[in-house]
């Protein structure tokens, strides 16, 4: 008779970067299954993982990178410098009026403060005037970025707050005891892609480095569809119509 399946009870297990990193030397065939990194073949792996990392987030990989933040606003004062870690704001802010509940997302009334672009906030034409914000502009500098609100919060939205969806630079990967800043799925990404650098860097066959890259790509395809967030997506058309000469 076969044995029953028993599953684990529990779904705790996630790989170190060292663990990656050992990996990704293995799959490149520059160890065997039974060797480890050393010290410096180690350094040198991770020196090339945060490089990996830093490309991911300039496609936009953002899943859990993408965190809630607050800029509490002071009366006259329409620019606000953003931690360094923050690269970008995503989407709409938030207002919040001082006179209501600053404990996070359970203000009674919140008021949208729509993100606009460098042009759109240069062509406005009264920069002083003073009111509660209604659009703001992120300049992504280097650096820090800047926080640009129009209007000018006046005396009546001192103390008040602004949410933000912040994109947030990945926490650093040079540390093997810690695990990837990313959710599970990504773990064999990295092996092949760490892998495939790895090789190229130890002048490995051109073959074996174009399969490495290219399990790596066909696996940064899946994630990245993956990560996306699962909200429901309707398509419309356009088009002429024989008796009605508008498009619909």
């Amino acid at each position: 008779m076969p044995n029953a399946q028993v599953e684990a009870p529990t779904s705790l297990y996630v790989p170190s970067i060292d663990d990656v990193v050992a990996m990704a030397y293995r799959r490149a065939g520059l160890l065997n299954a039974q060797q480890s990194p050393s010290g410096v073949q180690g350094g040198v792996a991770r020196q090339i993982l945060s490089t990996i990392v830093t490309g991911l987030q300039a496609e936009g990989i953002a899943m859990r990178a993408v965190q809630p933040g607050y800029v509490l606003l002071v009366a006259g004062q329409n620019l606000y410098t953003l931690p360094e870690t923050v690269i970008d704001c995503v989407g709409n802010g938030a207002y919040i009026d001082p006179s209501v509940s600053q404990e996070p997302f359970q203000a009674s009334s919140e008021t949208p403060v729509i993100k606009k672009d460098r042009d759109t906030y240069q062509n406005l034409s009264s920069k002083s005037a003073a009111s509660r914000p209604t659009i703001y502009y992120f300049a992504r500098e280097a650096p820090l970025g800047t926080l640009y609100l129009w209007p000018t919060p006046s005396q009546s939205e001192d103390g008040g707050r602004i949410r933000f969806n912040f994109h947030n630079l990945r926490p650093d990967v040079n540390n093997g005891s810690f695990t990837l800043p990313f959710e599970r799925y990504w773990d064999e990404y990295f092996v092949y892609a760490l892998a495939g650098r790895l090789a190229l860097d130890n002048s490995m066959a051109l073959d074996r480095v174009t399969y490495l890259d290219g399990m790596a790509g066909a696996k940064k395809d899946i994630c990245k569809g993956y990560s996306k967030p699962s909200v429901n997506v309707q398509a419309s058309i356009s088009h002429r119509t024989a008796w009605r000469k508008t498009y619909r």
